[in-house]
């Protein structure tokens, strides 16, 4: 039995001795006086070194036997000898497999499964909690099943409620792992502040957040915020069972969360994924004994390589003498990283070193039947001491085995689909990350095997992949104006608490309309209308403010005449939402959806020969698109406002690169700037007048995305050609000529 992460030498075989003195010495206290477990009679001592041991986040590698297998028994004394059984069972079905690796499964992984499969107990947290891993499949699988987590009974209290709380609980040891149904006999309650740390809420908004300890005790919650609250919950572990994102995937770093009395608070980061570690493949340097003393592993998650050396003497009988090298070489052949490993005083520790595609490993191992290629089902290794691979986008490529990175990889799909396929539970579960993994394994893969794939795969994919819409989120603020950009309305739309609230300014919308400009209409699903308010543009009207109820279902309908006046605010992600003269809306449980005709098939105005609105900036950038010169074009003040940064336009260009010119009404020019694109400007600003109907003709020698329009209100822009010609009129700009 070998494991680089848990050492169980001198340990494994004294889990049977445990086992029997539990059975033997178990009367009266003959086990804790009498057994070698607790040190013939140190029991206070053992578990104060082992709580010392987790407090202080030793490596569970450091720890003395006794302690280390403390460890081990804490989790089977509560699983029992039927779990123990499961787990031989399994293991010994695997070392009958023709390529069975030893290497390949993971210590922890085998008993977590084992223990949850036989006695229904997710030990996985406390594995975590001593610091050794447990692979997310595996967390994910056991989660899925229904079974209880446990945790050590003396982390869940103050250390002066140890004693009294094992007597109530009837426990040997405060150490000793317990169900939350345990602790209900303690009826001892805490909060949670939950924080989501994600760059994109909108990609959570409305999707279920649930605790659960197979106990009992559910509780489920919308994410409608970035922190969230829950009261009065029972003491102990809960699975967290989170969303993981729609059109974008995330990791979260929590997948269980532990409740004390009082407050407890816990941040949940999410890491945003472009690829996914399922498809992860390691290379395994074995020693003496076949004991794993060095593993590498390519990390496509976080394009990385991970180095970790945890034995000092991988073989003694190559004392001083190289055993093992890494080489790193860039896709040209620079040497990046090297690490020479001799077989006794060889230095350990965990090295990274990131890595782009075609990357090169170069690999010596003086025994090579001694290296070894996971996944175990790929030929990775080769029997020859020297190794060449490549990292390619699918997976590595191995020079003398010219195997197909590609088929790797459609190989390793299929096993992982195959592996949810075979846990009706995990493959019920709307947010697995497994599934994620899959989708994202799937951007590999060349088509027409990726379509073809992902349809015979639609059961084991997950299923909520769309773009959140502009109006998903807690609430939508929405700013009406008129005249002189002046707001006359400002609708507040909160989803969390279903309402809608109108605001109205005191005024005039728009002394030039005399009918209809603008409207607000909420109706029930089956189109009865709720509320309605109409503004005509001449009438002044008196502040006032409605508040209207909504609920999923419902419709809202907004029309305004010239909306380019107007903004909308996503209050979750802050970007602008986008508003037409005709908008409909339909109220869901995650925020508004768009349900007009008109808003998805308005044409787009990117080429627009009319732009409307009352402010625009004019933005002209030069070499390396440096901002060297903007126009600020006020037509409610009537002026326009040049401004020069000191700064060289384009050294490429030693004529005229760009022009202003505005003429007046009768053609005479009023105002001009010509700039050289070799000279450099000095900073400065100008100002002129600018009136119904005057023209302005703007140069610029490369135009396009170096000379913009733009409209600061909504964001709009609008790239223009070499050379052309605006007019100003009463509710905007008009293109007269363009070259």
């Amino acid at each position: 039995m070998n494991d680089a992460d848990l050492p169980v030498g001198e340990v494994w075989n004294n889990i049977y001795a445990a086992f029997f003195q539990q059975l033997n010495l178990n009367q009266g206290s003959h086990l804790y006086t009498d057994g070698w477990l607790y040190d013939y009679g140190r029991q206070p001592e053992q578990e104060l070194q082992f709580i010392t041991y987790l407090r202080n986040r030793t490596p569970v590698s450091a720890w003395g036997v006794r302690p280390r297998l403390q460890f081990l028994m804490l989790m089977l004394f509560k699983a029992g000898t039927e779990a123990f059984r499961v787990f031989n069972q399994n293991y010994r079905a695997l070392g009958a497999g023709e390529n069975f690796l030893p290497c390949e499964h993971r210590l922890t992984d085998l008993l977590a499964d084992a223990i949850a499969t036989a006695s229904g107990y997710d030990v996985a947290p406390f594995i975590q909690l001593c610091g050794l891993p447990v692979d997310a499949f595996t967390r994910e699988q056991i989660a899925a099943q229904a079974v209880k987590p446990v945790w050590p009974l003396y982390d869940l209290l103050p250390e002066r409620e140890w004693e009294s709380a094992r007597q109530q609980l009837g426990l040997d040891s405060f150490v000793w792992l317990v169900e939350n149904a345990e602790l209900a006999a303690l009826n001892k309650t805490g909060t949670l502040t939950l924080t989501l740390n994600i760059e994109q809420p909108e990609q959570l908004y409305g999707r279920p957040l649930t605790l659960h300890d197979n106990a009992g005790n559910t509780y489920t919650l919308p994410v409608n915020d970035s922190t969230l609250t829950l009261t009065t919950l029972p003491i102990g572990i809960y699975h967290l069972t989170l969303p993981k994102g729609r059109s974008q995937k995330y990791r979260p770093d929590a997948d269980y969360v532990v409740i004390r009395e009082g407050e407890n608070a816990l941040t949940v980061n999410f890491t945003r994924l472009q690829d996914s570690a399922a498809h992860n493949e390691q290379l395994t340097f074995l020693g003496y004994g076949d004991m794993p003393f060095a593993r590498l592993v390519v990390d496509y998650e976080a394009r990385q390589l991970v180095l970790d050396i945890n034995n000092a003497t991988p073989h003694s009988y190559f004392a001083n003498t190289l055993y093992a090298s890494i080489t790193v070489l860039t896709a040209s052949g620079e040497k990046v990283f090297e690490r020479k490993m001799n077989g006794t005083n060889c230095a350990t520790g965990k090295t990274i070193v990131p890595f782009s595609d075609h990357y090169h490993l170069y690999l010596y191992h003086a025994e090579p039947g001694r290296l070894k290629g996971l996944p175990g089902e790929l030929a990775l290794i080769s029997p020859a001491k020297y190794q060449l691979l490549r990292i390619d986008n699918e997976g590595l490529y191995h020079f003398t085995l010219n195997n197909d990175p590609a088929a790797d990889l459609l190989k390793i799909f299929n096993l992982r689909a195959d592996a949810i396929r075979a846990c009706p539970s995990l493959m019920a579960q709307p947010y697995a990350a497994c599934k994620n993994d899959l989708r994202l394994m799937l951007s590999h893969i060349e088509e027409p095997t990726r379509s073809a794939l992902m349809r015979a795969s639609a059961d084991v994919l997950p299923a909520d992949n769309d773009e959140p819409g502009e109006g998903i989120g807690k609430g939508v603020t929405l700013h009406l104006r008129g005249q002189g950009a002046r707001e006359f309305c400002q609708l507040a739309y909160d989803n969390r608490q279903q309402r809608i609230t109108i605001t109205t300014r005191a005024g005039q919308p728009h002394p030039y309309y005399t009918a209809t400009y603008s409207t607000l209409t909420v109706t029930d699903a089956s189109g009865g209308v709720i509320y309605s308010r109409h503004y005509d543009g001449i009438t002044n009207y008196p502040v006032d403010s409605d508040t209207v109820a909504l609920q999923a279902g419902m419709y809202i309908e907004l029309f305004h005449d010239e909306p380019y006046r107007c903004s909308a605010v996503n209050e979750t992600t802050g970007q602008n939402v986008t508003l037409k003269k005709h908008n409909r809306w339909r109220v869901a449980l995650d925020g508004l959806e768009v349900d007009s005709p008109e808003q998805t098939e308005e044409k787009s105005t990117s080429d627009a020969a009319t732009l409307y609105g009352d402010k625009f900036t004019w933005q002209l950038l030069g070499e390396e698109d440096n901002d060297f010169a903007n126009m600020e074009m006020d037509l409610g003040a009537k002026q326009l406002t040049f401004t020069a940064r000191p700064v060289t336009p384009h050294s490429a260009f030693t004529t005229e690169y760009a022009a202003v010119t505005v003429y007046n009404t009768r053609g005479t020019v009023i105002y001009r700037q010509s700039i050289k694109g070799s000279v450099q400007l000095g900073g400065y600003r100008d100002a002129c007048g600018l009136e119904e109907e005057y023209t302005i003709e703007v140069f610029h020698a490369e135009g396009g995305g170096r000379s913009v329009i733009r409209n600061p209100l909504n964001g709009e822009s609008w790239p223009q050609p070499q050379r052309v010609i605006w007019q100003v009129t009463a509710r905007g700009l008009q293109r007269l000529t363009a070259d």
